[in-house]
């Protein structure tokens, strides 16, 4: 695997300071259509100007890898009393058993970031019908009712951006309320329950983010549809090298009714010594793709129906999946003949395509089945890694001057305040690099980074279960202070959180783009690769600097007295007029100083002027 440090170099064109917050909103998936303007008219007002804005910025969808439903976005907005206007709704595929991180900006309608504040994350919204049973940051989510609460509601608080984060792990079952389907033909095929109006041959998941209410927010749906994909494939045929080792091995196929139900028996004439399929475990109710056999006939997508273990003699059945068993699914020509192969040493994270046309006159058991590798697989060839949240560009991330000897990018941040920051990992030709090892590293050796810096990556834990925060070693120069390790989810993406622990750090920049003082201030620097890949990616700094508190002024009356409070001004002059007293200059001395001044009965009014801002207030002294 080659990486090319060109197009590596866009991992550092985007991340850590500053965050563009646009809005969105949202809707259940079943409702009547309903009236236009809505009454009372309070409420069509509160529903045409949302308060805030929660926007999906990752995983990036867009209208050619996923499905925006215009249709919801309109009824249930502009037309309706439910959610406030600016809803975008995506439905979106996710293969089965892979991990997805939905990443969140909330701003206020003028578009500033909202940091540090709650986001409820209602999962398997109501009415949504919603019938897969996911788990969110490690809490596994109720199948959908049918009312307006969720199968589960998670909180978590933004970062100084405005950024957050939720892990949502591959549900358990959908054999519950729905089935899992095969894999679409495009990304942007209709949904099967909205094909067919059968909720039940689906498996899916609603999200929906919320701060103060559904009304007062405009926030981004996302429906995630999980399609199923292999746990693993077969390297050769059964029974061979690293596909089920035993000895004097027998298959027995039998094609049961036309293919419907058929099994591929493989036994063994003395104890299994290996019983893995590239190197993975096998269990029950695994979907696994033989595509190695040596009768072809055999090839296609099976469920583990029983296993052996090392040391006895007990045969592996298979059982030919549902999704596979008849000529018109299998057929090359039709919607959905690939599958997704969610791990193996040679297979993992490929995607494999069946290329037999199947005709009315032909039938599974007597025409070939041919897995290919398809062109959307891994090849882990010309990756390019680009941070997709938060947002940096010309207006606020600056290249150094002289460069160092890898590409370097610089921006500026707050001391102790905490990112969220999204890595993706692409191919060559812009699919997703899902379920890879990649690594990032904090600051790096001989950097002369300083930063104190704590961080994890989010969703490493067991079922996205909470965070754990790792310090960097301030002792380290010559090697990284901090390395961690992720593995990329659904959409090729790896979320990491890390704070800075610091209190002193340098001068605030007059801007953004201002460029970096002496280099022995406080700093972090970091990179990113795909493990095993090669080392020498593009670098971005974080240089962290100690806010100046802002000027305030503020006028009261007490009796016949009028004080005015000036903050965080020392030394800088101030002008104040008051109704019937001489104007005066006064100069702080101290962080926070009250002036009093005495006066009369009457009304009063008080003007303090400073650099062309001015505070004005009335008094009525009795």
């Amino acid at each position: 695997m080659a990486l090319n440090n060109k197009k590596i170099f866009a991992f550092t064109g985007a991340i850590l300071l500053s965050l563009v917050g646009i809005g969105a909103v949202s809707a259940p998936a079943y409702a009547d259509a309903c009236p236009y303007p809505v009454t009372p008219a309070s409420d069509q007002v509160l529903n045409d100007h949302p308060v805030d804005r929660i926007k999906l910025v990752s995983p990036v969808l867009t209208t050619e890898n996923s499905i925006e439903r215009t249709d919801f976005e309109t009824i249930f907005t502009e037309d309706c009393n439910w959610f406030g206007v600016g809803m975008k709704f995506y439905q979106v595929y996710v293969p089965y058993g892979t991990r997805t991180t939905v990443t969140f900006n909330a701003a206020t309608s003028a578009g500033k970031p909202l940091a540090n504040t709650e986001v409820k994350l209602r999962a398997n919204k109501g009415h949504s019908k919603s019938n897969a049973d996911i788990r969110v940051n490690g809490s596994k989510a109720q199948l959908a009712k049918e009312d307006n609460s969720e199968g589960l509601r998670v909180k978590s608080n933004t970062d100084v951006n405005g950024n957050v984060s939720f892990v949502i792990s591959s549900p358990t079952n959908c054999g519950a309320l729905g089935t899992l389907p095969s894999a679409p033909a495009s990304m942007t095929d209709a949904t099967p329950h909205d094909a067919n109006e059968d909720p039940t041959t689906d498996c899916y998941s609603q999200l929906l983010p919320e701060i103060t209410g559904e009304k007062t927010d405009a926030a981004d749906f996302i429906e995630l549809h999980y399609y199923d994909a292999a746990s693993c494939a077969t390297t050769a045929a059964l029974g061979t090298s690293g596909n089920l080792v035993g000895g004097d091995i027998t298959t027995t196929y039998n094609n049961k009714n036309a293919g419907l139900g058929a099994t591929l028996k493989i036994a063994s004439s003395t104890a299994w010594t290996s019983t893995t399929i590239d190197g993975q475990p096998l269990k029950p109710n695994d979907v696994v793709l033989i595509k190695n056999q040596v009768s072809r006939v055999e090839n296609g997508l099976y469920v583990v129906t029983s296993v052996g273990s090392v040391g006895d003699t007990k045969d592996f059945l298979f059982t030919r999946d549902k999704s596979n068993d008849e000529p018109a699914e299998l057929d090359a020509t039709a919607p959905g003949q690939y599958t997704y192969v969610l791990s193996g040493d040679s297979n993992e994270a490929q995607t494999w395509s069946q290329k037999t046309v199947f005709t009315s006159a032909d039938s599974i058991g007597v025409q070939d089945v041919v897995w290919q590798k398809s062109s959307t697989d891994n090849q882990l060839d010309g990756v390019t890694f680009s941070v997709v949240s938060p947002l940096l560009n010309e207006t606020n991330s600056f290249s150094p001057a002289v460069e160092a000897m890898r590409p370097t990018l610089q921006t500026y941040a707050g001391v102790g305040t905490k990112q969220v920051l999204v890595v993706q990992a692409s191919n060559a030709d812009g699919t997703w690099v899902r379920n890879q090892p990649l690594t990032l590293h904090i600051n790096l050796a001989n950097s002369g980074a300083n930063a104190s810096i704590s961080a994890g990556i989010i969703g490493n834990a067991s079922n996205g279960l909470a965070t754990t925060l790792l310090n960097t070693d301030s002792t380290k120069t010559t090697e990284d202070q901090l390395v961690l390790s992720g593995v990329t989810d659904g959409f090729g993406l790896v979320t990491f959180q890390f704070n800075n622990n610091d209190t002193t750090g340098e001068a605030q920049p007059a801007t953004p783009t201002s460029p970096v003082p002496a280099r022995d201030l406080k700093f972090a620097s970091l990179s990113a690769n795909l493990t095993n890949g090669m080392d020498d990616s593009s670098v971005l700094e974080v240089h962290y600097y100690k806010p100046v508190p802002p000027i305030t002024v503020s006028a009261a009356a007490l009796g016949r007295k009028i004080g005015v409070t000036i903050t965080n001004a020392i030394g800088k002059a101030f002008t104040v007029t008051i109704t019937g007293l001489k104007k005066a200059t006064v100069r702080p001395t101290k962080a926070t100083q009250t002036f009093l001044y005495t006066v009369t009965k009457g009304v009063k009014t008080v003007t303090v002027s400073a650099d062309g801002r001015t505070l004005t207030k009335k008094f009525t002294i009795k």
